[in-house]
């Protein structure tokens, strides 16, 4: 090759020019191309002679320090620093070889610069590359990164110390030392996908719920969605912060949500049956008033399940008893038509009847009736509000029954009062002595009709009278004396009148007695008779009483007793059916305390079932029964123990448990977990704990000098005060404990709802206010915790320290709660609520916040300022762009660096001077956990409890929660207010 085609140049084709291209070889490089330029200038064109090789070699050289260039310019020039210096002094030594026009040592020199240049600018390339897979994995690493904590950054770093050792080898050995990165990727990846597989199949389980439901959802599935689009895409992209940033998001909007969802879908469902089931309601005339209420009841629960209050199982079993009572009413339609379209005529049939000639004869029968009226009004008035409407509505059909009863009885004695009605007429015109005649003549005849009636023997004496008075009368208008006549006649008039109503009182008496004999007969004659003795005497003294007025010809008296009567039966067949299921009860029971072996339990079981008796037979029978179940619970408990005793794996503890609790035994059930040994074995206090709270307990293995046991018995002693947040409660689905050296505390799992207790009891004390200090990690001095003044109201009551982990299980359980009304999610950015910030799946936004403070504003102008920021906040490997030393850039870019450091170091929510230090305006900001950021107003600590408070919102809310469970908030906290209605 010529040194013109070396260069790039085309030459003019000669022979000799041809021949000599042909016998070099192909690469003949620089000094090949100018001996055929020596040759090529023999047969050049004439003129004055030109020096070929020195253009020649100005062309070459020129290529050559455009490579030396490159290599000054390559982003990895430290790297190679030493070849760039070699090849520029083979480029010095070329130019001095060109200078003496040594042309065959030049072209050497700029061969060997070549070399140089191409091997060096592989090696920054290959540093290029690690540098990437390096940022790579160290990106990776620091993606799981929590704040506060160095374990895994650890072992990350000390994995790319390793590979950076096989990287600065020499010669570099990048194949190792990229094998060595791998572990890092290969180590964690999985971890990463499987974090957005799980969030995955969290979305699709929202995304399988009814319509409605995922309408409830919708704004957590849209957010859901575009977290895990974003941690998608970064996934593929290599960018593992925000990934995880984005997956973490969802997992923590998501796992609760899957919760909310379940719950708030049994909910709908459950809806669905009680609209349904007041449709029924609404479809019948006479009860669908009635929906009016249950529609309200309807609203009331609506508001429970609504989104910002959750209080789903609250809602439910309000739509259960609306069911319940909608039935109920659907029953009670027609009684109630009944009972409405009665007192109608029931009305109508008084109205006439006091427009009746005979109405005065039947005065005392139409004021019994109006009575009864009066009453079936009122009741009616009032039965929908009534606690038992059925009740009340079965009390408004039972009066006017009575009342329609006694007006036909009363219209037919005073349909028949018409002849003696007529001679009190007659009478009062003693000059009429024919209008008498005619008179006496109706009247007795009436009365032999009469005194042929049933009942005639009940008015003997009424009869006699009218005999004796219609004979004077009779008498005395043949004398004739229509004085006489008439006064005898009236009186005659009057006794029949009194015979009759005699005839019809004692015949409707008479008529309702045999039911009522009946029933006490009946009852008289029962097993349980002697029990309820009380009660069969109430019947027995009305009936009697009915009886004894009757006698008296009192008929409606005696019709008013001998309702009471019936009414009382009806009592007392409550009382013999109560008494019935008592000795049943009473009788298994004896069985098992006669089973009994032990003297001393047997005699305090037998004094249990005596207090019992004494309560039935005082017929209190609710109290009674409770007494029973206590009982019940008693030798549950010897059986469960006996269970124990004789194999401490036995699956059935739990359920017995669970039975005893169910028969009010909670009491119980706690000191059978206190009372279980100390130590290693756990297998028995866990059963009992799940039977108790309706979730599975379980125990880790001790560290030396651990003891289990005694943890979880403290745990479960604060669970007792608070079983309510803890038993079959929605957002708590297990608790377990692992043992640790000279520490406690716990955890809560967003996504499954599960409470991880960690340590020992009696290892640390929590305490409150100024007693609070933390240790400076900077100086190591102890700094408080709080600031020095904490509002009066929500000082503690008192600054006496309490025992952390059951403090830490109440705050645990208090995540719970949160999880389960979604307190602090709707709440949380309140002032009064903290005024709390939550920063999702990007962190721009608190970019821009710290970028916008005077103290960091200078650096935050460039591209690469600015994505510095970012890049540090999202725990991503960070280049700081270089500025100028001293620069107001410099000094942003160095306070920046120092507002980091403290706002991501452990516990700095626990040290109030840090917290005033990275303050930003109103707010302090810090890393809560790996890849959540928060933010608080800082005023917000002068109300606080304890310093982890601060840590984020949801420990805001779980220390009120525990230190209002632990007694320690005042009255007077501002929190108590919404504590109490949780």
């Amino acid at each position: 090759m010529g040194l013109l085609a070396a260069l790039g140049l085309k030459p003019r084709r000669s022979g000799a020019a041809v021949a000599a291209q042909a016998e070099s070889p192909a690469n003949g490089g620089l000094a090949a191309a100018a001996s055929a330029a020596a040759a090529a200038s023999t047969v050049a064109a004439a003129g004055p002679a030109v020096d070929k090789n020195q253009g020649a070699y100005v062309s070459a050289r020129a290529a050559v320090q455009k490579l030396v260039d490159g290599l000054n310019a390559h982003p990895q020039k430290s790297r190679i620093a030493g070849p760039i210096g070699q090849a520029n002094a083979k480029l010095t030594a070329a130019d001095g070889h060109s200078s003496k026009k040594e042309w065959s040592e030049a072209v050497k020199r700029l061969n060997e610069a070549k070399t140089i240049c191409t091997a060096a600018k592989k090696l920054a390339d290959d540093w290029i590359s690690y540098a990437a897979k390096r940022g790579t994995a160290l990106a990776m690493g620091m993606s799981f990164a929590s704040a506060g904590s160095s374990d895994l950054m650890a072992v990350v770093n000390d994995v790319v110390a390793a590979a950076d050792g096989q990287a600065n080898n020499l010669p570099p050995n990048f194949t190792a030392a990229v094998k060595k990165l791998a572990e890092i990727i290969s180590m964690l990846k999985p971890d990463v996908a499987d974090l957005i597989k799980t969030v995955k199949a969290r979305l699709a389980t929202l995304q399988k719920t009814p319509p409605g439901v995922q309408a409830f959802a919708k704004s957590d599935i849209d957010a859901g969605k575009v977290f895990i689009d974003t941690a998608d895409k970064a996934f593929t992209a290599g960018d593992w912060s925000l990934c995880r940033q984005n997956s973490l998001s969802a997992l923590r909007l998501l796992g609760p949500a899957v919760r909310m969802v379940e719950r708030r879908g049994s909910y709908d469902k459950q809806r669905v049956t009680t609209v349904a089931a007041i449709a029924q309601v609404k479809a019948l005339p006479a009860v669908k008033d009635s929906a009016i209420a249950l529609d309200a009841v309807v609203s009331q629960a609506d508001v429970l399940a609504a989104h910002d209050m959750r209080k789903f199982e609250e809602g439910v079993t309000l739509l259960k008893t609306t069911v319940t009572r909608a039935e109920m009413w659907k029953n009670l339609a027609a009684t109630v038509a009944s009972a409405t379209q009665d007192r109608i005529k029931a009305d109508a049939d008084f109205a006439a009847l006091d427009q009746h000639a005979g109405a005065a004869s039947v005065a005392s029968q139409r004021d019994a009736a109006r009575k009864l009226l009066a009453e079936a009004k009122v009741l009616a008035a009032n039965a929908d509000a009534a606690a038992d409407p059925a009740q009340a509505w079965a009390a408004v059909a039972t009066a006017v029954t009575r009342a329609r009863t006694d007006l036909a009885v009363a219209k037919k004695l005073a349909d028949g009062m018409g002849p003696a009605n007529d001679a009190q007429a007659a009478a009062a015109k003693p000059g009429d002595a024919a209008g008498l005649k005619l008179a006496l003549d109706r009247v007795t005849a009436d009365a032999k009709t009469a005194a042929k009636a049933a009942h005639a023997d009940k008015a003997v004496a009424e009869f006699k009278t009218f005999n004796e008075q219609s004979a004077a009368a009779a008498a005395a208008l043949k004398v004739p004396d229509a004085a006489v006549a008439a006064m005898a006649l009236a009186a005659a008039a009057t006794a029949l009148a009194a015979a009759k109503t005699i005839q019809s009182g004692h015949g409707q008496f008479v008529a309702e007695l045999g039911a009522a004999d009946a029933a006490l007969k009946a009852l008289q004659g029962s097993p349980r008779a002697a029990a309820i003795k009380l009660r069969i005497d109430v019947v027995s003294t009305a009936l009697a009483d009915a009886k004894a007025k009757d006698k008296a010809h009192d008929g409606p008296g005696a019709i008013t007793s001998l309702r009471s009567a019936r009414d009382a039966v009806a009592a007392a067949k409550a009382a013999d059916h109560d008494r019935a299921a008592f000795d049943t009860e009473a009788a298994a029971l004896a069985k098992r305390i006669t089973a009994s072996k032990e003297a001393l339990e047997k005699a305090a079981l037998e004094t249990m079932a005596a207090d019992a008796k004494k309560l039935a037979d005082a017929l209190t029978f609710p109290a009674a029964m409770e007494a029973l179940k206590q009982l019940k619970v008693r030798l549950d408990k010897a059986k469960l123990e006996a269970a124990i005793k004789a194999n401490p794996s036995d699956p059935n503890i739990a359920k017995m448990a669970n039975k005893m609790v169910e028969d009010g035994g909670a009491a119980t059930v706690d000191g059978m977990i206190q009372a279980q040994p100390n130590g290693n074995d756990t297998r028995t206090l866990n059963a009992l704990a799940e039977g108790r709270y309706g979730v599975k307990f379980t125990s880790g293995a001790p560290l030396p000098g651990g003891d289990p046991a005694k943890a979880m018995k403290a745990i479960c002693d604060m669970f007792a005060t608070i079983p309510q947040d803890v038993r079959k409660h929605p957002s708590i689905k297990g608790v377990s404990h692992e043992d640790a050296v000279g520490s406690a505390g716990g955890g809560y799992s967003f996504d499954d709802a599960k409470i991880n207790m960690l340590g020992r009891p009696g290892a640390i004390q929590q305490r409150f206010g100024a007693a609070q200090q933390n240790t400076d990690p900077k100086t190591g001095n102890p700094v408080s915790q709080l600031p020095p003044a904490i509002d009066a109201d929500c000082q503690a009551k008192d600054n006496n320290p309490v025992e952390y982990l059951a403090f830490a299980a109440a705050h645990e359980v208090g995540h719970g709660v949160d999880d389960a009304r979604g307190f602090m999610a709707t709440h949380g950015s309140g002032e009064e609520y903290g005024g709390w910030i939550t920063f999702g799946g990007s962190l721009q936004s608190l970019a821009d916040i710290i970028g916008a403070d005077v103290r960091y504003a200078e650096f935050y102008k460039t591209l690469e300022q600015r994505r510095y920021i970012l890049d540090k906040l999202m725990s991503a490997p960070a280049v700081a762009p270089t500025v100028a030393p001293g620069s107001a850039a410099d000094n942003a870019r160095i306070a920046f660096d120092l507002w980091h450091s403290i706002a991501t170091s452990a516990n700095v929510f626990r040290r109030q001077g840090d917290c005033d230090a990275i303050k930003i305006d109103k707010h302090v900001y810090h890393e809560a956990y790996a890849r959540t950021w928060v933010g608080y107003l800082a005023t917000a600590r002068s109300k606080a409890l304890t310093g982890y408070q601060f840590r984020a919102p949801g420990e805001w809310f779980a220390e009120l929660y525990a230190g209002y469970r632990s007694g320690k908030l005042k009255d007077t906290h501002p929190a108590m207010a919404w504590l109490k209605t949780l």
